[in-house]
């Protein structure tokens, strides 16, 4: 069985976004997931943090249009529960590095068995309980 990915946030900001060394690496991850070559989850954590910063610049029509697509593509999202929450607490004291959105991301995660994050952060890479995989270097199994 093909292991299932958390998507994090910059892998849809990097995909959607202007000219970035890293348009392409994150275009063809998504690309995967929609051809189901990757088996991939996210939350709604993530689809907030697309919200707010498409918001903040002022794009809402984006905001909108991004969000429409993620659920389309990775439906069901994965729900932050106060377990996840509490969790993520414990992470920001363990993990000093951690923010609290991506604390909750790793708290998502293990609340859902998930080992593996395709995302730029590699803060990620301090947090024992994942393995982070870059996009630049993410290579889909054939």
């Amino acid at each position: 069985m093909s292991e299932v990915y958390f998507i994090d946030t910059n892998i849809f900001m990097y995909a959607s976004g202007r000219g970035h060394p890293l348009k392409q690496p994150c275009m063809r991850i998504v690309r995967g997931i929609a051809s189901r070559k990757i088996s991939a989850v996210t939350s709604t954590e993530v689809v907030q943090e697309i919200l707010h910063r498409y918001i903040a610049l002022g794009k809402r029509e984006i905001a909108v249009n991004s969000v429409k697509g993620i659920v389309a593509l990775l439906s069901p999202l994965l729900a932050i529960s106060e377990e996840i929450v509490l969790q993520a607490s414990k992470l920001i004291l363990e993990y000093p590095s951690l923010n609290a959105r991506d604390a909750l991301h790793i708290a998502t995660m293990l609340e859902n068995n998930l080992t593996h994050i395709l995302s730029v952060d590699s803060h990620f890479d301090l947090v024992k309980e994942v393995t982070r995989c870059n996009p630049a270097d993410f290579t889909m199994a054939r």
